[in-house]
């Protein structure tokens, strides 16, 4: 796996703390930061990310909204603006983002290393995502059938 990282320039003090306690802990690390704003960056990591299935990023910026909005605006990119632990473990857990955004006004270093530390020590559950994916899809399937058909539905599915 390799942690892809960025940064503009109001991120960047963050991202370098970051990268460094990476690969004091021996992750691959790569830098598409280049000194453009936000919305460059965002985009070459979020490329970079798609390269490989095994490729997550992060980006900090300010308040980590913007970095957030042009990541999803990307076929195929999931991503999630985290400021706390716990939404890094769900985002990734449950959601497989692939890249989280941090904005280095409101999070500190302390904090932004334990979110980077949650959200690269998991895995994605597929066994959550295709439960989840096949109980939204028969609930729209249910506005098209009667209950009868619903009843037999469900019980083949689940």
């Amino acid at each position: 796996m390799k942690v892809i990282l960025g940064a503009d320039t109001d991120g960047k003090s963050l991202k370098d703390y970051i990268k460094n306690y990476l690969l004091e802990n021996g992750y691959d690390v790569i830098d598409k930061s280049e000194d453009k704003d936000f919305v460059d960056t965002t985009y070459a990591v979020a490329k970079e990310v798609l390269s490989d299935d095994d490729n997550l990023g992060i980006v900090f910026d300010a308040y980590g909204a913007g970095s957030f909005m042009v990541a999803t605006k990307i076929k195929g990119m999931i991503a999630a603006e985290v400021s706390d632990e716990r939404s890094a473990y769900m985002t990734r857990r449950h959601n497989n983002s692939r890249i989280i955004t941090i904005g280095s006004e409101i999070v500190g270093k302390g904090l932004a290393k334990n979110i980077v530390k949650d959200f690269l020590s998991l895995c994605f559950l597929i066994y959550v995502w295709i439960r989840c994916f096949t109980s939204v899809s028969i609930l729209s399937l249910s506005f098209f059938c009667n209950e009868t058909r619903w009843h037999v539905l469900h019980t083949k599915i689940i």
